[in-house]
């Protein structure tokens, strides 16, 4: 038979035709469920699973499935209603019932899929308590995890569920471990005292598993940064680099740590310095001192060494300025990943690596790369808009077209980049006059001569030059209705242009007008559902957010961005789905396997979505543990969204009140202000 993934494959090739609705999808797998041959009903079950929350309307027919006469069938059953997660709640009774089979295999797939159905599958605790005591901890483990999410690291067996956790970190089955390393995770504190006795006496094996279960759990895991220091000398590479790693992680004392990551970053094993490199990048600016050091492993003879040098100098960022020179070099490493690097980490250093990158300027063979480095480092490159302006000047130099887009993006003072853009654009010869126009409309500076040259272009001959006129009519007065009006039928053409980066820009334009290019919603979306490029995919989901609900009928097409494993992408569709409201209830399967399963930091914007999706009490047990414990981490302008919901469903909670009253002493000031406006609506 094939494998899971396979069949799996195949028999989504067959039946997810490209725009059919998933309702469509899911009744179609439903009939296919009732055939009588075994392997049919086997791939149907599993393309249900691959549909996740989506596939909750099949949960009546997959429940019967769990009595199947043969094992594989109960077996796949049993891990798909896991994937559909809390909309699977139906199947809870069947699934506690196969906690007492024979088979040891179904009970670890039980126990899995009663932790992901979540909350719902409370009713299985006294079984799931009373399988902490089995032998054999392919059933013991996913008791211990289930146990721990279902009921809290408070909850009377917390402690022991942990001890069998801590204990299978040491188990020969790789998958074992892996999973009590990510139960371990999702007990955060309760269990670091307890990964930290690991750390001092277990196995290397066990101690592997502790040191990214430490890293996994991050700051509140501050306390064993000694345990984590010892163990930087272990003569093991591996544990040496796994402790590296966790102390990058858990926030631990700068003056402690950074000696003994300096230390390691000279080790012998390379990836044991790709390790410290790394961790020591993590302290940001309080890293400056070993800035140095760094530099001098971007000539280490390892590529992976090299590459770790140059993202921690990135993470440095400002502070790396004594690293300029070296990451210069850098961009001629035979290995272009270095180079791709360092060029990241000269933007992230700003404003004191202009010079060193302006030089480059003139290089043929770096001049292109320098230019793309300014435009990223956006308006701490302002000091080079003279050489721009000059090069501007000068045909043959670079692509003018490129000059004038970074121009735009750099902030220039426009009593000096305007004219030499006017110049640009009337240039007949130029093939740059659309983006010339572009960097007007962007510069602004409120010059009556560029305002009528880009009204002007709006009927130009070409193409291109007439969307760059109305993206810039946009840029200099977005809420003009005439603008407006110019600009959003040309903009939502620009979607269908060759040009994944006009593409980009173009739905990104769309976003920033709102409800006021609603016409341009099935534009996006088949942006949405069919552009090659993820970054357009991403930039048209972005901007359907922005329409609110007047992109309901796209929830289909954001549920399907939503399986894409881009972590941007999952978090645009989250955002677009709170935008959406009430008119996306269709996602609230979604959004529960989220809240309860979700990568923790997808965890509180799935929470945030819900609560503005469907509001209900029954959810609101669900999402407020997430989104309270996000508050103090996030930054300000989410903190500010989630404090507009709180208000809105948080009244007679005291949690909810607590954690408000702790913001109104925020050091920024739109938090305070927020934070003092749900208090209002909490009273």
């Amino acid at each position: 038979m094939c494998g899971r993934f396979v069949c799996a494959v195949l028999s989504l090739a067959t039946w997810w035709c490209g725009s059919a609705a998933a309702a469509d999808r899911v009744e179609a797998l439903r009939q296919q469920l009732r055939a009588a041959d075994a392997d049919v009903q086997i791939q149907a079950v599993q393309a249900l699973g691959e549909l996740g929350p989506l596939a909750a309307g099949a949960v009546g027919e997959l429940v019967p499935l769990l009595n199947h006469s043969q094992l594989a069938v109960r077996h796949e059953t049993v891990l798909t209603l896991g994937q559909i997660g809390g909309a699977a709640d139906a199947a809870v009774p069947a699934l506690i019932k196969l906690l007492q089979d024979d088979s040891l295999i179904l009970k670890h797939s039980a126990l899995q899929s009663l932790r992901q159905i979540g909350p719902a599958a409370r009713p299985a605790l006294p079984h799931i308590e009373r399988l902490l005591s089995a032998n054999d901890r392919l059933v013991s483990v996913p008791a211990a995890w289930a146990y721990l999410t279902l009921q809290g690291d408070s909850a009377p067996h917390a402690a022991r569920s942990i001890s069998i956790l801590v204990a299978a970190l040491s188990d020969e089955r790789d998958h074992l471990r892996t999973d009590a390393t990510q139960a371990l995770a999702l007990a955060g504190a309760a269990a670091v005292d307890s990964l930290i006795g690991v750390l001092k006496t277990g196995p290397d094996t066990a101690r592997l598993a502790a040191c990214e279960a430490l890293a996994m759990i991050g700051p509140e895991a501050q306390q064993a940064t000694s345990a984590l220091l010892a163990l930087a000398a272990s003569p093991n590479a591996n544990v040496a680099a796994a402790a590296a790693n966790a102390l990058g992680s858990v926030a631990a004392s700068a003056a402690e740590a950074l000696p003994v990551l300096a230390k390691l970053a000279r080790h012998q094993e390379p990836r044991v310095r790709v390790a410290a490199a790394l961790a020591i990048g993590s302290f940001g600016e309080q890293a400056a001192p070993h800035v140095r050091l760094l530099a001098e492993l971007l000539r280490d003879g390892e590529v992976l060494v090299r590459q770790g040098a140059a993202e921690a100098l990135a993470e440095i960022g400002p502070a790396a300025k004594d690293a300029v020179s070296a990451l210069d070099a850098a961009l001629a490493d035979a290995q272009g990943t270095v180079t791709i690097r360092a060029a990241e980490a000269l933007t992230r250093i700003g404003a004191a690596a202009v010079p060193t990158v302006l030089q480059r300027l003139r290089d043929p063979q770096y001049g292109p790369l320098a230019l793309q480095i300014l435009g990223r480092m956006g308006p701490e490159a302002s000091s080079a808009a003279p050489e721009l302006v000059r090069l501007l000047a000068e045909p043959g130099t670079l692509p003018r077209s490129e000059m004038c887009l970074v121009l735009s993006a750099i902030s220039p003072d426009p009593k000096l980049a305007v004219p030499a853009l006017q110049k640009v654009f009337h240039d007949p010869q130029s093939a740059a006059q659309a983006a010339a126009i572009y960097a007007l409309g962007r510069i602004g500076g409120g010059d009556r001569a560029s305002l009528n040259l880009i009204t002007a272009a709006v009927e130009h001959e070409e193409p291109l030059v007439r969307l760059a006129a109305s993206w810039a009519l946009v840029q200099l007065d977005r809420h003009n209705p005439d603008y407006v009006k110019i600009a959003v039928p040309r903009l939502t053409a620009a979607l269908s242009r060759p040009e994944p980066r006009i593409r980009e820009q173009a739905a990104r334009t769309l976003g920033q007008l709102g409800a006021d290019a609603a016409s341009a919603v099935p534009a996006l979306q088949q942006r949405v559902s069919e552009d090659s490029e993820p970054q357009v995919r991403i930039a048209a989901a972005a901007a359907l957010a922005e329409m609110g609900e007047a992109a309901a009928s796209c929830v289909p097409c954001l549920l399907d961005l939503f399986q894409e494993p881009d972590p941007a992408a999952r978090r645009t569709v989250l955002y677009a789905l709170g935008r959406i409201g009430s008119h996306a209830k269709e996602a609230v399967p979604v959004l529960r396997r989220e809240v309860q399963q979700g990568p923790p930091e997808e965890r509180a914007l799935a929470a945030w979505a819900l609560l503005l999706v469907q509001p209900d009490q029954k959810f609101l047990e669900e999402a407020l543990p997430p989104l309270l414990k996000a508050l103090p981490r996030e930054e300000p302008e989410a903190v500010v969204q989630m404090l507009t919901v709180l208000g809105r469903v948080g009244k007679g909670r005291a949690e909810v009140r607590q954690a408000v009253e702790a913001l109104t002493r925020s050091g920024d000031e739109s938090v305070r202000n927020a934070a003092q406006a749900a208090l209002e609506q909490l009273r």
